[in-house]
């Protein structure tokens, strides 16, 4: 029994609801760069709305009123425009794009709300279309799927 206990104690604590959060962003208060909810620094996730509807916006997460977990933003028509996380006021982690058909359309890795490492680009079907290199907040390297493409690349180079 005590067992089943902290197990059950364990997973409610581990399993917090980004995707179906039930503050809305609009009720937190912002002040000195931190969101407060009843006048204490916000930590969970809220959601937003597009405007005259109940059809789900955006989702936010915060860490003691600061931009902290999981971001999601939808389309109107409910599909995911894009997902990734922020840690301590700043976007970082892995970022996916999506076409509002629901077909990845880009993805890549964030550092301090800069892209970061190797990006890939998808085409309208979903194939790899181009891969970017970052570092340092700078795009060193990009090359294509297509060789005419990148053959016209290389060739104009400057």
């Amino acid at each position: 029994m005590k067992k089943l206990l902290i197990l059950l104690i364990f997973t409610t604590l581990g399993c917090s609801d980004n995707t179906n959060p039930k503050t809305l962003c609009y009720d937190l208060i912002e002040d000195l760069g931190k969101l407060s909810l009843n006048e204490k620094l916000f930590t969970g996730s809220c959601y937003t709305v597009y405007p005259g509807t109940e059809d789900k916006d955006e989702i936010r997460s915060y860490k003691k009123g600061i931009m902290h977990g999981v971001w999601s933003k939808y389309y109107p028509n409910g599909n995911i425009n894009y997902t990734g996380k922020a840690k301590n006021g700043e976007i970082n982690g892995y970022y996916k794009y999506y076409r509002a058909d629901g077909i990845l359309a880009e993805e890549g890795r964030m550092r301090l709300g800069h892209k970061d490492k190797v990006w890939k680009y998808y085409d309208l079907v979903g194939n790899l279309e181009k891969k970017e290199r970052y570092k340092d907040q700078f795009l060193i390297d990009e090359t294509y799927t297509n060789p005419k493409i990148q053959k016209y690349v290389d060739e104009n180079k400057k």
